[in-house]
């Protein structure tokens, strides 16, 4: 037991348990949650110093430490109709210094922070009691029942840090995800709106007592009529009152509602206070200007306003009603005297209500919380990113983040709902290809991971980055669309979808465009029913966010889907004009923003060596698994290589993977693979494109070192593969990883002729304009678009990596 000291103000005694294992863990918690009672809990170095041992510990946090859940202690506060209630303090600094000698503990704890009326507060407390006996424990063990939310939060904290430390990732995983859903409780319960309750319970328990006041006092006449006006003001009050959201969900509903209560309070006030003058005026006759009991009387309201206590009001207010007892009009006096102290009294409590609603600040407070709640929602997702780290090889680091996808989808959501979109858009980008982004910066065989994102490192790359960025996050039949602007601000699109019927006409779309594989007479297309389909993928896509993004269409938009969105042509969809989006925008695709820093690092390298030089492998021969020669393209790819200034052509046996290596060791512009190609979902690393030399495998690309611009993978489906957490696995990761800046890649099957005509006008557009990769394509998908040509013969291709 020990006894707190708050504020300077001695307290009952409470009951605190105190822990440490002379490592990095310490606990210092009470089971109450009555005023003095504590929580304090350290799991690692970021949480506070530590330095603990068999014989005590000394406890530090300071400005250096960013706890997931700071310590916090229940505080009383008293509401202005004097109902008292508690609510915690969170901590900006605290300190705990204990000693053990024997079986005797002794020691202080103290922390500090700021109340509700940016005052100083203070905790501090004397320990002298006896050491229970040191038992060995798991972490978890040590942890008593916690009860209160602040409590659980910490306390579930203890619980993930022994899980990560015990490497039991399916209990880490449980533990993070129960403590996302922890916090967002946190976010939306008594903590967060609790105070605000029970000031407007406060204030409609005011506006009833004064309106029954008024009620009760009133007379007929003039006097009469200007108390049922004050009554009547108060009745509007509690009406207006009453219709104000007593659970707001998010920071701005919350301003709004607690705005309108503090204008509706002083607007009565003023009014209350406008029915004073013409009251008293109603006795001039009775206690003319200058009459000393009029003067005394307006000093009593005078002290009423001020706040003067009961008792010095009492005496003054007998004191006046005594010098009347001998007028002969003393009822009416007294009459207007009620009156007039019923109005300053409803009015001051008014005010005093409105400047402790500005005091309380309860949309502030709920919006400090719901920050720091969405900074504890973020430092969870660190778990996963450590665990990564630990983790070698690609596959197992995709099949990581598989495994946290349920995870990361409750992170997106809390932040969501947080009212917190560019945190939303980080939890967003922690989900997926992080195992590509380490592929991207070499590291994927280190026991190390790519860096991970804060909102300030994403802020900040998205405005080096300098272009529109849209990103798609599926959870549920929840669709989370972020665009990010050019200089790095972020909106946000919160979209309820049919999951079920999104899935079904992505499948749809999908197997229409398949069905385009073989020769060019392949049976026909229902083109009304692919119309429908990319015009109800367009409407729900497309529509919400159409106004968010520049009206220039040479302007490139970088799209990041998610999930089975990977798998549509979004520059195919149709908007509400009926016009294909490449009419509006050249368009490229990301698995996520976080690959962008090694992407933009070998454009800048690029940037100094613009040769016009293709190098391509066109139509090998031998073919495995016996694929079916391509003569189309062997005879007819003259009209691409001739567009460009020296051209290293390898067809049939020539068409090796050491052809690839050697002509890619030159540093062409462009390296091409017309070829034949083959994805295979369910197992994506051996998707391979055909060669003379064999199979090249997706697994084998990142190993060869293609310093190339730009790859184009003209084959059949080189951008299919497995949709996964990381993005699709496949070619067209592969590729990216081993150099270029951008791939243009396929969706599907395509056919020789269509694509020959497709790659001829996008290099043609490419090498005669100005335009970068992006922009070339849609010039070149435009054209055919305007020629009347199916989107089943030219939106397969589509551009992977950056714009240019």
């Amino acid at each position: 037991m020990v006894h707190p000291v708050l504020d300077g103000k001695p307290w009952p005694a409470v009951e605190i348990s105190v822990e440490w294992d002379g490592i990095s863990f310490f606990l210092m918690t009470s089971p109450s949650t009555e005023p003095g009672g504590l929580t304090w809990v350290v799991v690692s170095d970021e949480d506070a110093d530590l330095a603990a041992g068999p014989t005590g510990a000394t406890v530090v946090l300071g400005p250096l430490n960013a706890p997931v859940a700071r310590p916090h202690w229940w505080a009383p506060v008293e509401s202005p109709m004097g109902t008292p209630f508690t609510l915690p303090h969170e901590a900006g600094g605290a300190t705990a210094e204990l000693a053990v000698n024997g079986s005797r503990l002794r020691g202080s704890v103290r922390l500090t922070a700021t109340d509700l009326h940016g005052r100083p507060s203070s905790y501090e407390a004397v320990i002298d009691a006896h050491a229970a006996d040191a038992v060995v424990l798991e972490r978890s063990e040590l942890l008593p029942p916690a009860p209160d939310l602040f409590g659980r939060v910490v306390e579930l904290q203890a619980r993930v840090h022994g899980h990560f430390q015990r490497g039991d990732l399916p209990a880490l995983l449980a533990g993070l995800r129960e403590s996302v859903a922890l916090r967002r409780e946190l976010s939306t319960g008594e903590l967060m709106t609790g105070p605000w309750e029970r000031t407007l319970a406060g204030i409609q328990d005011m506006l009833t007592l004064d309106r029954h006041l008024l009620d009760l006092i009133a007379t007929s006449g003039r006097l009469g009529e200007l108390l049922g006006q004050g009554a009547a003001a108060l009745t509007a009050a509690a009406a207006t009152l009453a219709r104000l959201d007593r659970t707001p969900p998010d920071p701005e509903r919350f301003d709004q509602e607690v705005t309108t209560a503090r204008t509706e309070l002083a607007a009565l006030t003023a009014r209350l206070r406008a029915l004073i003058p013409p009251v008293l005026q109603t006795d001039l006759r009775v206690l003319p200007d200058g009459h000393p009991l009029r003067t005394d009387r307006e000093e009593l309201l005078a002290r009423l306003t001020a706040g003067a206590e009961p008792d010095e009001l009492d005496t003054r207010e007998t004191a006046w009603e005594h010098a009347l007892a001998d007028h002969p009009e003393r009822s009416q006096a007294i009459a207007v005297k009620n009156a007039a102290v019923a109005l300053t009294a409803a009015a001051a409590r008014m005010a005093h209500q409105h400047a402790f609603l500005e005091r309380l600040d309860p949309a502030g407070n709920a919006r400090r919380l719901w920050a720091r709640n969405a900074e504890g929602i973020a430092l969870l997702a660190v778990f996963v990113e450590s665990w990564r780290s630990r983790l070698t090889g690609d596959s197992s680091r995709i099949d990581l983040m598989e495994q946290a996808l349920p995870l990361h989808g409750q992170l997106v959501e809390a932040m969501a709902d947080l009212g917190a979109p560019v945190d939303a858009l980080v939890a967003a980008e922690m989900s997926r290809a992080r195992a590509f982004a380490d592929l991207m910066t070499g590291r994927s065989t280190a026991r190390t991971a790519a860096p991970r994102l804060t909102t300030a490192r994403l802020t900040a790359l998205l405005g080096e980055y300098g272009r529109p960025l849209v990103e798609y996050f599926l959870t549920g039949d929840r669709l989370l669309v972020f665009v990010a602007a050019p200089d790095g601000t972020v909106e946000a699109a919160d979209l309820r979808v049919d999951r079920a019927h999104l899935q079904a006409l992505t499948d749809e779309l999908q197997g229409w465009f398949r069905v385009t594989s073989g020769d060019e007479d392949a049976r026909m297309v229902d083109e009304a029913r692919v119309t429908e389909l990319l015009r109800a993928l367009g409407a729900i896509l497309w529509d919400p966010i159409a106004g968010l993004l520049p009206a220039d269409p040479d302007i490139p938009v970088t799209l990041v889907p998610h999930d089975d969105l990977l798998r549509l042509p979004f520059h195919a969809l149709l908007d509400g004009d009926g016009r294909h989006l490449v009419a509006r925008h050249a368009t490229t695709v990301l698995p996520a923003a976080a690959i962008l820093p090694p992407l933009l690092a070998r454009a800048a390298a690029y940037e100094r060596e613009r040769p016009s030089r293709i190098c391509a492998l066109v139509d090998p021969e031998p073919m495995p698994d016996d694929f079916t020669p391509l003569p189309t393209l062997r005879a007819g790819f003259g009209v691409v290589s001739g567009l460009f200034a020296e051209a290293e052509i390898y067809r049939g046996a020539e068409a090796t993977v050491d052809a690839l290596r050697a002509g890619a060791a030159r540093r062409p512009s462009v390296l091409c693979l017309a070829t034949h190609a083959q994805a295979l979902p369910g197992d994506p690393m051996a998707s391979f494109v055909a060669l003379a030399s064999g199979k090249l495998r997706a697994d084998a690309v990142p190993e060869l070192e293609l310093p190339v611009p730009l790859v184009v993978l003209a084959a059949c489906e080189t951008g299919a593969g497995r949709v996964t957490a990381d993005g699709i696995v496949g070619l067209s990761r592969a590729f990216l990883s081993a150099g270029p800046v951008g791939v243009l890649m396929t969706l599907w099957p395509v056919v020789e002729r269509a694509s020959l005509r497709l790659l001829r006008r996008f290099h043609e557009l490419r090498l005669g304009t100005p335009r970068g990769n992006a922009q070339a394509l849609r010039a070149a998908q435009l054209s055919l678009v305007e020629s009347g040509v199916s989107p089943t013969r030219w939106a397969a291709f589509t551009l992977f990596g950056l714009p240019d």
